[in-house]
């Protein structure tokens, strides 16, 4: 059988750095929304998408991506976004990338596969690049934040 070999990716690198944030665990970060809310409705949820970006062409092979960070809230059942919850959490990753990489560098690890592999990944730094906005979801009982973030990382394995 084949073994998976772990590629470090913008999504992956940049979930796996949102998940060393305190506060944040790496149940609650992913690529997707999952789509069974009951599982993240207590913690709320992360989801990274990039949006664009440029890589460094004639220097070391650094990517600099341009990603969209969401936090996700519910309250099921209730017709009543909990924009607090969410607020928290996008304001804790706001701290994050207005404070964390001051002056160093974080690495990360990647696994994926079955049996699993993994890889690493330096985050060079992380910043916002925009305000959180509020975003309407069709499911009212959603409450949705977004911030734009600039993330320079490099493979390291």
């Amino acid at each position: 059988m084949p073994v998976a070999v772990v590629v470090p990716s913008t999504e992956r690198v940049v979930a796996a750095w949102l998940a060393t944030i305190p506060g944040i665990t790496p149940s609650m970060v992913a690529t997707t929304l999952p789509s069974d809310a009951s599982t993240w409705a207590s913690t709320g949820f992360l989801v990274v998408e990039p949006v664009g970006g440029l890589p460094i062409v004639d220097g070391p092979p650094v990517r600099r991506p341009l990603v969209q960070v969401s936090a996700w809230a519910v309250k099921p059942g209730s017709q009543r976004p909990p924009w607090g919850m969410a607020d928290s959490l996008m304001e804790t990753v706001m701290r994050a990338a207005v404070g964390n990489l001051v002056g160093r560098s974080v690495d990360v690890t990647l696994t994926a596969g079955n049996p699993p592999t993994t890889a690493t990944a330096r985050i060079l730094s992380v910043w916002a690049v925009s305000e959180p906005r509020r975003l309407w979801s069709d499911d009212s009982s959603f409450a949705h934040r977004q911030v734009d973030l600039r993330c320079d990382w490099a493979a390291t394995s």
